[in-house]
C-alpha cells in the first residue's frame, strides 16, 4: 500500500487521498491469482477436457461407445489434471474410440502422449493412435502405443514418434479401447492428452507436372493425277 502524506489544505489532500485510493486499486488488480491453470497443447485442443458440460466434449467425437464427464469434485481420484477427466466406455460392440481431427505440417514429426488410468479387468487392450488417409485415398496410421492394467493408478503413455508424409489428410489422433470377449462393457480414464511436434518439418518435393507430348504432324494424302478420258473414235463408213 502507498504511503499517502497528509498535509493542509482541503484540495491538496482531497487529490492525495483519490490518487492513493487508485493506487490501492491497481495493486489489487494486479495481485496473481490463485487458479489452476493448464497449458494446452499446441495441435490438440482441449486434451484435458475442461471444456464439457453436457455431449461428446468440445472438439472431439465418440464414434464408438460412448463418453462420460469425470469431476475431480465429486471423484477426485480419477481426475489427475485440471478440474474434469473423460471415462471411456465400450459397450455391446466391445469397443469405444475418441477421435480429433487435428492439422499437422506434412514433413514433421510428432508424439501423442496421455495419462490413463486402467483398473477394469474387463478391458483387453486399447491404444492411442495418429492417423491419416495417404495419397491413395486409403486409410492408414501410425506409432501405436498399446495399453492394458495400469494397476488402478494413472500413467503417462507416449506414442513413438510419428512422421507425417507429404500427401496426407484428414490427420486425426484417437485413444481406442476393447473390451475382453464376453465382457458387458469395458471402461478406461483418461486425461491430459497432448499432441507435439518433435521434428521440424522437411520439405515436400514439389511435384512436376508431366511434359505434354508434342502431336505427330499428320500426313496429307498426295492426291492422284486426273487421267484424261481417251478420245472416241467415230466409225468408219463402208
Amino acid at each position: 500500500m502507498p504511503f499517502v502524506p497528509v498535509t493542509e489544505g482541503g484540495p491538496v489532500r482531497t487529490l492525495l487521498l483519490l490518487g492513493w485510493v487508485l493506487a490501492s486499486l491497481a495493486s489489487a488488480t494486479m495481485l496473481p491469482a490463485i487458479a489452476h491453470s493448464l497449458t494446452p497443447s499446441p495441435f490438440l485442443v482441449n486434451g484435458g477436457f475442461e471444456d464439457w458440460a453436457s455431449g461428446p466434449p468440445e472438439e472431439w467425437q465418440v464414434p464408438e461407445g460412448h463418453a462420460e464427464l469425470i469431476a475431480g469434485a465429486s471423484d477426485p481420484e480419477r481426475v489427475v489434471e485440471g478440474e474434469q477427466a473423460l471415462a471411456l466406455i465400450a459397450g455391446e460392440s466391445r469397443r469405444a474410440r475418441i477421435t480429433q481431427l487435428v492439422v499437422l505440417q506434412h514433413g514433421a514429426t510428432y508424439r501423442l502422449s496421455g495419462r490413463l488410468l486402467v483398473d477394469d479387468p474387463a478391458v483387453h487392450l486399447g491404444r492411442l493412435e495418429i492417423g491419416w488417409t495417404n495419397a491413395l485415398g486409403q486409410p492408414d496410421h501410425q506409432r501405436v502405443e498399446q495399453f492394458g492394467s495400469t494397476g488402478g493408478e494413472y500413467l503417462r503413455l507416449v506414442t513413438p514418434d510419428a512422421h507425417i508424409p507429404c500427401g496426407a489428410s484428414n490427420v486425426r489422433v484417437s485413444i481406442i479401447l476393447r473390451a475382453t470377449l464376453g465382457a458387458p462393457s469395458a471402461l478406461a480414464y483418461l486425461d491430459d492428452l497432448q499432441l507435439k511436434r518433435v521434428i521440424e518439418a522437411s520439405p515436400c518435393p514439389t511435384p512436376t507436372l508431366a511434359a505434354t507430348p508434342t502431336p505427330l504432324p499428320v500426313a496429307t494424302p498426295t492426291p492422284r493425277p486426273t487421267v484424261a478420258p481417251l478420245p472416241t473414235t467415230a466409225p468408219i463408213a463402208t
